[in-house]
């Protein structure tokens, strides 16, 4: 996409699987959130840990737990990620564990976006907020805390 105001609101999201295997339900799930064009992929790969504390993409050696094949995934990288952010991403990983790094466009906001511009509005920004800065403010909310 050449014009940026064109896409969605991008994130990405780090998963750790500690017995080494990505639950396939997750992955069909993901799989129909992109059929049903709630989100796109830009990114999604597989690290692990070797023995002497690297953090390695490992794509192809990873198993489901039910045997099911990533190999839809494979190719999915948009350079968004690079090797310092994985490193750091995969930093707590133990030896063993596998981690799931997916960066995904938010589709089902740009109807909301459309309609909006349809009807004179201009986009003035966008970006995400962190789980723990949200818990952070909700949590100082709180009565007596």
């Amino acid at each position: 996409m050449s014009n940026t105001d064109e896409l969605g609101p991008i994130d990405y999201v780090a998963v750790g699987f500690p017995d080494g295997k990505v639950g396939a339900q997750v992955m069909r799930r993901l799989l129909d959130l992109v059929d049903q064009g709630v989100v796109g992929v830009l990114d999604i790969e597989f690290l692990s840990k070797t023995s002497d504390g690297v953090v390695a993409i490992v794509a192809s050696d990873v198993a489901t737990d039910d045997g099911t094949s990533l190999a839809e995934f494979e190719g999915a990288s948009s350079g968004l990620l690079d090797a310092d952010d994985l490193a750091r991403l995969g930093s707590d990983l133990a030896v063993g564990a596998v981690a799931v790094v997916i960066v995904i466009e938010n589709l089902w906001m740009m109807s909301l976006v459309r309609s909006w511009r349809d009807n004179g509005a201009v986009l003035l920004g966008d970006g995400g907020l962190s789980a723990d800065d949200v818990v952070a403010a909700l949590d100082s909310t709180e009565p007596g805390e």
